[in-house]
């Protein structure tokens, strides 16, 4: 028998293989727990994450803080975290337990731009089914824009009409002024004087302290009530920055410092901000000053209009009053110029992780704002035949102070709050006088908004998939306006004007209760809400016995008006396979009336308007689909590009009881209003219009490398009407369907970005189609003889029979576009930064390269021509 010897090196070797083997079993069997925290790319907690374990039983979800506890894993399992609007991430728990349980994940980018949270309540972007368009901070200091409305026009897929150089009114899907709603940092900034005309109001908000702006179009009626029948603009402001835990300096000290110099509008700008942190308090505070000289439009116009928009004449102070002088460059808008300054304090205090208190105060004010569009009016064809000596806004003052609470902390009835307390301090003064005339008519306006809302959230389901949100908002407006005339010659002062708004005091009340569910699939591919908002309004008038207007009894007396109205919205997020999303919506939106709407005062051409006691709210239905696709690292021939990202939304809104401006009776019956000396046909405004507006927007993403990038929106809306031609005695002469109003033609750019190292280019096209003249509305508030910017109005001797045979006119004149209607055009413009060290930065920029001259849609004012932009940023 051969026996054989076995090498000792052998058996060590064989015994140490043995023996991991056993531990490698021993440990895969074993089990283990590990408290994670699942954070964004900003380091803020995400509620509500997915997560489950790929060969174990565990499946569970963050809570407010975004933390969870993981039990009864294996070692070799796979962790998976998922949530919607983010991309899901799969982690070995190996590599989890290196990490110490600390998750980021990235958001998904199908559509563009994006951003971490929206709207008031901070939720995740791709929770929401509507389009949602966020213009970044990064995306502002490129352009360096001179006004917030500016950066929206550029960036957020939004129209700007402008009716002077100190303005900005957005238009969204064919929906314009009190039917878009502002909100400033959670809290509304539509109020009782919102009118169905251009607003400015935009410009209050200082775009150098942006952190962020939101465009959320179609009906946000079920979060925000009243207005947001278009969409929802919300500016959010930069908030203070806290010290963190693992800082071990005892505090945090950022300052950020910025200037400009425009030349098409000669502006200076200068922009400061200051942030000090600590543990638990932090403080931010912000400055901004800008003088804006008169616009200089472009020379470049097109043949057949080689006049279009020059200003020959304007008013000046002659030897006798006012005179007429020849304008040596009729490209210089002059009647342009003003100022305005901005400042904002923040106070943010955290005295634990799932509690903190934030203060926001604000302040917006404005030198004199010249209207251009009414200072170019003119009396007659002669060009030199101005109407107004002046017309100004009085400064345009804007202040707020809001106090918010967040608590992220689990209880029975929610497990995130956020409670806003607020309080607004609006004054809007108007002043108008005709030229050669003595009298200049002021109408001065002050109002007040108290302002709370409180949202809550509750996951809900076996595993906290499902969640409910709901919440409570109420709203108080009071209204104090003013009417008085001023001698130029001898500063005399009269009661000779009428207040705009009821001289005795007015006031509007709304209440609103929603609730939402939303249901979540397990891996975050779908999610599914549906809601439902009930809302109150109430408005109150009183006119005074010492007006110019010899009022009823019943309206000295006050009148009243209260309506209600139900609101749904549904919607559905769907991530299909192969990188497709889905995004449906449907719901309803309500615009009440207000104190403009109710009981605004017009006397003009031998009409007055008065109120209407039995005014409806305005009601809309839409619904919209958004498809997306995203392609990852595409071969083209020999080359690849890293990603294309294609979007597609169609919208569809069916507006009804629009509320327009009629012939009406008075309370006795009768169609003339007499007052003193003086007989009036009555309007007023009444529940009447129906109109249906739909279109598309398209947008394109193709990064081809690291470095280069190409993005490309575009934007088409169409809208009819009914139209109702009544003679003064309120018979019906004609019914008919016509184009409906604030539709702008088609519209988009293209953006192309490089990016390597310190320096940044930017490449921005700008693109405006032709509005043709039969695609402009036809007026239904002034139905004889009134003008409106970019409107066709019908002459004063239109009649049913010439208005068929479509002998109607268009109003020409500096205020809106040529006989044929509106003229497209192209811009090129170049944008460029450079970073000089670590802490400053230098932009170059010039818009409307061949200097073209054009004009936005409905505006009163002609665009820039060609603009150089200096900038410089600096921090320390």
């Amino acid at each position: 028998m051969k026996l054989t010897v076995v090498h000792p090196v052998y058996v060590l070797v064989l015994s140490i293989v043995q023996t991991l083997s056993a531990n490698v079993a021993i440990a895969a069997s074993e089990t283990y727990s590990l408290e994670v925290s699942v954070y964004d790319e900003e380091e803020e907690p995400l509620y509500g994450v997915i997560v489950f374990a790929n060969g174990s039983d565990y499946q569970g979800s963050t809570d407010e803080k975004g933390q969870l506890k993981l039990s009864g894993i294996h070692l070799n399992d796979k962790i998976s975290f998922s949530h919607t609007g983010f991309e899901t991430l799969v982690i070995p728990f190996r590599e989890l337990r290196g990490l110490q349980g600390h998750v980021q994940l990235k958001l998904t980018t199908y559509i563009l731009p994006i951003s971490v949270t929206i709207g008031r309540r901070n939720d995740a972007l791709g929770t929401t089914p509507q389009q949602v368009e966020v213009v970044s901070r990064k995306q502002i200091q490129s352009i360096n824009p001179a006004t917030s409305a500016d950066a929206l026009g550029q960036f957020g897929g939004v129209y700007i009409q402008k009716s002077q150089l100190g303005g900005g009114s957005p238009i969204i899907r064919g929906f314009e002024a009190n039917r878009v709603l502002l909100v400033v940092d959670g809290v509304r900034l539509n109020n009782a004087i919102y009118r169905n005309g251009h607003l400015q109001n935009a410009i209050s908000i200082d775009p150098l302290i942006l952190e962020q702006a939101e465009v959320i179009s179609g009906p946000g009626s079920l979060m925000y009530g009243s207005d947001a029948i278009g969409g929802v603009i919300h500016f959010r402001t930069r908030n203070p920055k806290l010290l963190q835990q693992d800082n071990p300096q005892k505090f945090l000290l950022e300052t950020n410092f910025s200037g400009k110099y425009a030349s098409a509008e000669d502006s200076r700008t200068a922009h400061l901000d200051l942030n000090f942190g600590l543990r638990k308090w932090a403080f931010l505070t912000s400055f901004s000053i800008a003088e804006f000289g008169d616009l200089r439009a472009g020379s470049d116009r097109p043949a057949a209009y080689p006049d279009f928009g020059k200003r020959s004449y304007y008013v000046g102070d002659g030897d006798e009053g006012d005179a007429v002088f020849n304008n040596p460059n009729p490209d210089l808008q002059i009647g342009t110029a003003y100022s305005q300054y901005d400042v904002l304090q923040k106070i943010r205090f955290k005295p634990n992780d799932h509690l903190y208190f934030d203060v926001n105060l604000q302040v917006s004010n404005t030198s004199d704002v010249p209207r251009y569009d009414q200072l170019t009016e003119l009396n007659s064809d002669a060009a030199e035949d101005l109407r107004f000596a002046e017309w100004y806004y009085g400064p345009q003052f804007r202040a707020l102070a809001s106090f918010r609470t967040r608590i992220l902390k689990s209880t029975p009835l929610f497990d995130r709050a956020s409670i806003i307390g607020s309080y607004q301090r609006i004054g809007e003064d108007r002043h108008q006088r005709r030229f050669g005339r003595d009298l200049l008519e002021s109408t001065l306006l002050d109002l007040d908004v108290y302002n709370f809302s409180a949202d809550f959230d509750k996951q809900i389901g076996r595993n906290l998939t499902n969640s409910v949100s709901y919440g409570i908002e109420l709203n108080h407006n009071d209204v104090r306006s003013e009417g008085f005339g001023t001698s130029v010659s001898s500063y005399a002062i009269s009661n000779s004007v009428n207040a705009r708004y009821p001289s005795g005091g007015s006031s509007l009340n709304a209440m609103g209760i929603y609730f939402n569910y939303t249901l979540k699939s397990l891996d975050s591919r779908i999610a599914f809400n549906a809601g439902l908002r009930y809302n109150y309004t109430s408005l109150e008038a009183k006119f005074s016995p010492d007006d110019p207007i010899a009022w009823p009894s019943t309206y000295l007396d006050g009148i009243t008006n209260g309506n209600s109205a139900l609101t749904w919205a549904t919607g559905l997020v769907y991530k299909l396979p192969r990188d497709w999303h889905l995004k449906l919506s449907a719901g309803t939106a309500f615009r009440a009336p207000n104190i403009d709407d109710f009981a605004k005062f017009r006397e003009k051409n031998g009409f007055v308007t008065v109120p209407n006691p039995y005014l409806k709210p305005e009601r809309a239905f839409s619904t919209e689909m958004t498809l997306a696709k995203e392609i990852k690292k595409v071969s083209i021939g020999k080359g690849e590009i890293a990603s294309i990202k294609i979007s597609g939304t169609a919208f569809y809104t069916d507006l009804k009881d629009a509320i327009v401006r009629q012939n009406f009776l008075m309370p006795n019956g009768s169609p003339l209003f007499v007052s003193y000396d003086d007989t009036l046909y009555v309007q007023a405004n009444v529940n009447s219009d129906m109109a249906q507006v739909y279109g598309f927007s398209g947008n394109i993403d193709i990064r081809f490398n690291k470095h280069w990038r190409l993005r490309s929106g575009i934007n088409y809306t169409k809208g009819r009407r009914s139209f109702t031609l009544k003679d003064n005695s309120g018979n019906v002469q004609l019914e008919t369907l016509v184009p409906q109003d604030h539709i702008p033609p088609l519209y988009g750019q293209t953006q192309l970005t490089f990016e390597k190292g310190k320096l940044a280019v930017n490449g921005i096209i700008r693109y405006n189609g032709a509005k043709k003249e039969e695609d402009y509305a036809v007026s239904s508030i002034e139905l004889y003889s009134g003008n409106e910017c970019g409107s066709i109005v019908i002459d004063r001797q239109g009649t049913a029979d010439n208005i068929e045979q479509g002998v109607i006119r268009s109003h020409y004149g500096d205020c809106e576009s040529p006989y044929e209607g509106l003229y497209g055009w192209v811009t090129f413009n170049l944008y460029s930064s450079y970073q000089i060290t670590k802490n400053l930065s230098i932009n170059l920029g010039m818009e409307n390269i061949t200097d073209r001259h054009y004009r936005h849609f409905a505006s009163g004012v002609s665009a820039p021509g060609r603009n150089l932009i200096i900038a410089f940023k600096g921090n320390f």
